[in-house]
């Protein structure tokens, strides 16, 4: 099945630059590492449904390709064959970095008249090297020409043939590295269906590359981003991309060989909420994730993100003051309630994020050590706070003495100019880190006389 339409002569037939040994940074897919468990990185699990190292399955492919064009044949060829994958990878690496130079005109010229099935993967994963290394001038050339039209309509074809998707998960991949080197250029996509449609691939890796494309265009194509994840044709029968997505990151969540997948899609969720400048917006978007329990779900991810329990705070607050119509103060509270249930729970606290630390047995804000164990972990700092002891936690059911609060308050003042001080005694590589832990600890402190203040009025 050939493309539904045709490209005009492109402006420029301008020859990429050969590659050399020193200029070049790109890796194809078949050259990279395909021993088992690589540069020390685990196999991917089988929710991926694909092989560990997907490059074993077209290395050899690639090979014979090479020595056919090569002429070699016979025991010559024998030898090749037997030759281990690392070796394999190297030869097929530096006859694609020896071959003669493409031009934007032949890249355009097979990308135009190959169909998507019969689209070679080498050819895919020779443009995406001359992307990463060729000029702004050359790579604009190639977008005027059609070529990144062309890309996203055959990664749309692709992403139509689901039952096929398992087969061709090496050529989305390519496709999807290919658009991610063009919008670092540009930030900007003819269409963001096909990228979309890519957030339900079977391929960890695949989703993980469609995130970071939306990620660089979510700032100037906020709108277009929300409308592809919310919607989908009558006709197709696919659930709609944002509740694939989601419904992989349930899957995945809080596993090694996916912390990647979580970061990068909690980097996106936080860049089209930062996009969003009207509160109702935003509620909508934080009302779709909590149905899919993920408002909780990025407050657990290790490393912990402070930004988003920032925003979410930010949101709360401006909610409630103007009178919350959306449901969203709701959904902050009962997840507020359930941090704080888990936090109280010893068998469900027995993670980095709640775990208590060495307790000091004549603490002077409790009557007795087994309240402070009780109450310990809602407020006690980590590297980056998880809890905000104004809104939820024990502190609630205490009814302090104004000498009680007096001593809050004396150990708050210190604590802000100590942090002032050793802020700027601070020196080194952790220095950034060190700033933060500080700032943790003085804000902690200002929680808690908040709380303390209002119970004695």
């Amino acid at each position: 099945m050939r493309l539904p339409f045709t490209l005009s002569k492109p402006k420029s037939t301008d020859n990429f630059v050969p590659l050399t040994e020193r200029r070049g940074r790109g890796l194809s897919a078949s050259s990279a590492p395909t021993t088992p468990n690589a540069a020390g990185r685990r196999p991917l699990s089988t929710i991926t449904l694909a092989p560990a190292d997907l490059q074993l399955l077209h290395l050899d492919d690639e090979l014979d390709t090479m020595m056919d064009e090569m002429g070699i044949a016979n025991d010559q060829r024998t030898a090749m064959l037997s030759l281990n994958a690392d070796n394999k990878a190297r030869l097929v690496q530096t006859h694609k970095l020896s071959r003669p130079q493409s031009t934007v005109a032949e890249h355009l010229r097979i990308l135009s008249g190959a169909s998507t099935q019969s689209l070679p993967l080498a050819r895919l994963e020779r443009l995406r090297v001359d992307i990463l290394c060729q000029t702004i001038q050359q790579t604009s050339a190639f977008v005027e020409g059609g070529g990144l039209r062309l890309l996203l309509a055959h990664l749309a074809q692709l992403n139509e043939r689901v039952a096929s998707r398992t087969d061709q998960v090496a050529k989305e991949y390519e496709l999807l590295r290919c658009v991610s080197g063009l919008v670092k250029v540009n930030p900007q996509l003819p269409s963001v269906h096909a990228v979309v449609d890519s957030l339900g691939s079977h391929y960890l890796p695949n989703t993980v590359a469609a995130l970071k494309i939306l990620l660089a265009v979510a700032q100037p194509m906020c709108t277009a981003v929300l409308s592809a994840l919310f919607h989908r044709d009558a006709d197709s029968k696919r659930p709609l991309p944002f509740t694939e997505w989601m419904a992989s990151l349930s899957r995945t969540i809080g596993q090694a060989d996916a912390q990647e997948f979580a970061h990068a899609s909690l980097a996106l969720v936080t860049a089209l909420l930062d996009s969003l400048p009207q509160l109702t917006s935003r509620a909508r978007l934080y009302e779709r994730l909590d149905a899919h329990n993920m408002l909780v779900g990025f407050l657990r991810l290790e490393p912990p993100v402070e930004r988003w329990e920032e925003l979410l705070r930010r949101d709360y607050n401006l909610a409630r003051s103007q009178g919350d119509k959306s449901g969203f103060v709701a959904c902050y509270e009962r997840m507020q309630a359930e941090l704080s249930e888990h936090a109280a729970d010893p068998m469900l606290s027995m993670y980095p994020g709640t775990t208590q630390g060495a307790l000091t047995p004549t603490n002077p804000f409790y009557s007795s050590p087994r309240e402070m164990v009780a109450a310990e972990p809602e407020f006690i700092v980590h590297g980056r706070s998880q809890s905000n002891v104004a809104e939820t936690g024990s502190l609630r059911d205490l009814r302090p003495t104004n000498e009680t609060v007096a001593l809050v308050a004396t150990a708050h003042e210190m604590l802000k100019k100590a942090a002032q001080q050793d802020a700027l005694a601070l020196r080194g590589s952790r220095a950034a880190e060190a700033a933060r832990e500080l700032h943790a600890v003085v804000r902690l402190a200002q929680d808690m006389l908040s709380v303390l203040e209002q119970k004695t009025q």
